[in-house]
């Protein structure tokens, strides 16, 4: 129940349920005082939580910096009414419920500055501490995405050419009846490769790269690769794996490691961009586009919600790792730690902060792994809760622990999948030549020295998300550059491809 109750300053307190909202007797001005408190920061999102009747929230408005924002949240429904009839005029503060989410440009801003000028947030305070969290995560998710793109994203789009080039036909995604089994390197593979082996025949096993070695090491061939890394330091990972293995491979993962394999091959183009490339990737190929997802584990596992309608089984994608073992032993990684490791240092690489409240000891993670734990969550939902894993995880609560309750006999044991019937040399050859005539039209502009803007060749705009700085100025000359730099880059992985595929169509 709402009570509006008159107070000193020619204005109403607000009682709900029995608890005050603001200064019973001045509410107006203990309301400004909170909000002359507020520091101001440039490209800030401020968020005023609960503002009930707005009182502070005109100071907050009127000084914003350049590049920050204010938007309210109230989840309260009684309250939400009462701020939407009281919105003074020309404030111009949009209100939002759960639904902020889809509201915010991540993009626009570097940090999230909460703003208290009521006491009503009291009433839903850990709703609103959770969606808070949320929308500072998806910042620092996105600008972490952002520093991703700033020093590989020339790599992603270079591999895209190159492996445009491959000689051997590209199949589209497999499809099974059976149980997926994601096998990634993490500790607990070794102690899940019993259970791989009991049910081994029951299932369509898919590796990541790193934990390929690792399964050939215990006489176990997966079905399926995963690869997805865009350096070449990646087909290190592969030493001692048989090559006639399927892999599935992303559009921009390394050339030089999917050549390491002469069996069947499946490509998929992550969306590490909006851009336009992609979307011309999709339309030429018939290619699937899936989401930028950074972690090969987290990858692994949607493409696996995709693969089958059976359940999903987690092997070693812990996303935690135990002092002295971050990998299971006989992946690259493990041995590269031994190498590394000594009397005084007996535990390199390995710094990150110790997990809390977990109940489990020395155990440890990084910010990074926890949000890749918080993506796998998120496919379980997506995917209708079918995501098990043979160890339960501590950091993905919602993955539940697989039983033999869930192995029916399947006989169907056959593997679905066509070849891509655009991936012909001729059709690959003139995407190549039309994206060299793009780069050429920008280089161009880019070398007559006047002034222009990265927004005038939207048949490139990949370029804007790998150079530096926020807004991307070409009119600089260290940014202009890197960009022709890039584009000559692009050229040469063109017309390598160019040349590769005309000899083959001429033998």
């Amino acid at each position: 129940m709402i009570e509006l109750v008159a107070a000193k300053e020619d204005c109403v307190s607000v009682r709900y349920n029995g608890r005050w909202l603001y200064h019973p007797q001045r509410p107006l001005e203990h309301a400004r005082r909170k909000a002359e408190r507020v520091s101001f920061y440039p490209n800030t999102l401020y968020i005023i939580v609960s503002p009930v009747l707005w009182y502070g929230a005109d100071h907050i408005r009127n000084n914003l910096p350049a590049g920050s924002s204010v938007i309210a949240l109230e989840l309260e429904n009684d309250l939400r009414e009462l701020a939407l009839k009281n919105i003074p005029d020309g404030l111009d503060i949009p209100l939002y419920a759960e639904d902020v989410l889809r509201h915010i440009d991540y993009s626009s801003y570097r940090r999230v500055i909460p703003v208290y000028l009521s006491s009503a947030h009291s009433l839903n305070r850990e709703r609103y501490d959770k969606l808070l969290s949320h929308i500072l995560s998806e910042i620092e998710r996105f600008w972490r995405n952002k520093l991703t793109l700033i020093r590989l994203g020339h790599r992603y789009v270079r591999n895209i050419f190159s492996n445009i080039g491959l000689s051997e036909p590209v199949y589209t995604l497999p499809y099974t009846k059976n149980p997926v089994i994601v096998a990634a390197a993490g500790p607990s593979l070794e102690k899940s490769m019993l259970f791989i082996k009991k049910y081994r025949t029951k299932v369509f096993l898919t590796a990541v790269d790193t934990a390929a070695p690792v399964l050939i090491k215990h006489d176990i061939v997966p079905d399926l690769i995963i690869i997805l890394e865009s350096q070449i330091v990646n087909s290190f990972d592969f030493v001692g794996v048989p090559r006639d293995i399927p892999v599935l491979f992303d559009m921009s993962a390394n050339p030089s490691t999917t050549k390491l394999f002469s069996g069947r091959k499946h490509a998929v183009v992550s969306n590490f961009a909006p851009t336009s490339l992609i979307t011309r990737l999709k339309e030429s190929f018939s290619l699937p586009v899936l989401p930028a997802l950074a972690s090969v584990g987290s990858f692994a596992t949607y493409l696996a919600s995709l693969m089958t309608d059976n359940i999903i089984i987690l092997a070693g994608l812990d996303f935690y790792f135990y002092r002295g073992l971050s990998h299971a032993r006989g992946s690259l990684f493990h041995y590269y730690i031994l190498e590394k490791s000594s009397r005084l240092n007996p535990w390199p690489f390995l710094w990150e902060r110790k997990l809390i409240s977990t109940g489990m000891t020395d155990l440890y993670t990084s910010t990074h792994l926890s949000s890749f734990s918080s993506q796998i969550e998120e496919i379980n939902t997506i995917s209708g809760g079918r995501i098990f894993s043979v160890i339960e995880s501590p950091l993905m609560p919602s993955v539940r622990g697989v039983d033999d309750g869930l192995f029916p006999y399947l006989p169907d044991t056959s593997i679905g999948y066509k070849v891509l019937q655009n991936w012909s040399i001729s059709r690959r050859i003139d995407f190549l030549k039309q994206e060299k005539v793009f780069i050429n039209i920008f280089l161009s502009a880019l070398k007559e020295d006047k002034n222009i803007d990265a927004d005038c060749f939207p048949e490139i705009d990949y370029i804007k998300y790998i150079l530096p700085g926020q807004s991307v100025d070409l009119n600089n000359r260290g940014t202009r550059g890197i960009a022709i730099s890039a584009a000559m880059e692009f050229l040469r992985r063109i017309d390598a491809s160019v040349t590769y595929l005309k000899r083959l169509s001429d033998t």
